[in-house]
């Protein structure tokens, strides 16, 4: 397969999936946080324990980001 059309073909993807997003309601993650963090052993813990808020509270005060992308990143890890 070229280039080309492994571009092609994933601009149609991604549009099916935005499509999709929208029709079920089911809102895309944040993927460029996600693809940039690694979750500390603390946050993973919380995850584990159902601790959903004390998750995106830890990751909060560990990289200093947004509560909209804490919450993104800490979704997308299926909390």
């Amino acid at each position: 397969m070229t280039d080309d059309r492994v571009y092609d073909r994933l601009s149609l993807l991604e549009a099916q999936v935005r499509y999709l997003a929208e029709r079920t309601g089911i809102p895309l993650p944040d993927f460029g946080a996600v693809g940039s963090s690694a979750l500390s052993a603390a946050v993973q813990a919380e995850i584990a324990k159902g601790n959903k808020i004390n998750a995106i509270k830890l990751y909060r005060e560990e990289t200093g980001c947004s509560l909209q992308t804490a919450k993104s990143v800490i979704d997308s890890y299926g909390a």
